[in-house]
């Protein structure tokens, strides 16, 4: 799952050679997706990286024949609730968040483990693309 920041406004943290130096909207974002998992039984964050323009996470839903809980539900719960906690920081205008997200069902888990590496590499990946052009 990925959600971008409206107009892909870099609010949420700052590239450095270390990752991302996240901002208090940032550090919000984190929380949120860190409360995710005790507001949504059967709903794991497996992995998740806040970037200054976007956020990736790999929501895993329960097997279970009587799941009521979706993805679109999980994400539209984070995104209102950092938005309501980041609308308290004076340097951050709403809207915060572009208004859908992108998703993809991982299949396998050759497809896991490359999704997760993916994630986990983004930070290094935007800065060296940064990096580049100094």
């Amino acid at each position: 799952m990925t959600a971008l920041t409206h107009r892909r406004r870099a609010v949420l943290g700052t590239l450095t050679r270390d990752g991302v130096l996240l901002t208090p909207a940032g550090n919000i974002v984190c929380e949120c997706w860190v409360a995710v998992q005790g507001r949504f039984p059967g709903v794991t964050i497996d992995t998740f990286v806040v970037m200054p323009d976007h956020v990736h996470a790999i929501v895993v839903l329960a097997r279970s024949y009587d799941r009521t809980i979706g993805l679109s539900q999980v994400v539209g719960w984070m995104k209102r609730r950092a938005s309501r906690e980041i609308g308290s920081l004076p340097a951050v205008a709403a809207p915060v968040w572009h208004r859908s997200f992108h998703d993809s069902i991982i299949r396998d888990r050759h497809a896991f483990v490359r999704v997760r590496r993916y994630v986990a590499a983004n930070p290094a990946r935007a800065w060296a693309k940064t990096a580049s052009y100094l």
